[in-house]
């Protein structure tokens, strides 16, 4: 008796959960222009985006422990998502010392006016190292 009163109960379940439809993309386009905005360590960053759904010339400023900060430029253009997402990694070694240094940055619009995201900057030397995790906020100017 058992074995024919599990399946009876998990039929209405599967019924209930219906088929896997994706999510269609955002149906907007980011405003094309120079955006600025507001990290969470209450440094700015900026960014272009273009008619060609690109972004690029991101300049970030990140504040480092013991140390007035430290700003990052990156002029490359990439291009964003269908679902309005873009992401950019890079690495440059300071000068003349030689230090590594990283950052990951992601972003996401999520209205035609607003993008949000969050970014990764470290080094294991410079300044005597530091990992910073952060948010932020943009808009377009």
């Amino acid at each position: 008796m058992k074995p024919i009163f599990v399946p009876f109960i998990l039929c209405p379940l599967l019924l209930a959960c219906g088929e896997y439809e994706p999510s269609a993309p955002p149906d907007f386009t980011p405003e094309d222009g120079n955006w600025s905005g507001i990290t969470e360590q209450d440094r700015s960053i900026s960014f272009c985006v273009t008619s060609e759904q690109t972004v690029g010339d991101i300049e970030l400023q990140t504040q480092l422990p013991d140390f007035s900060g430290l700003t990052w430029y990156i002029p490359l253009y990439e291009e964003y998502g269908e679902d309005k997402s873009w992401s950019r990694n890079v690495e440059f070694v300071s000068w003349p010392a030689g230090h590594l240094n990283t950052l990951s940055i992601q972003g996401q619009f999520s209205t035609s006016d607003e993008c949000y995201g969050s970014f990764t900057a470290q080094s294991e030397t410079y300044q005597g190292g530091y990992f910073i995790q952060a948010e932020f906020t943009a808009t377009p100017e």
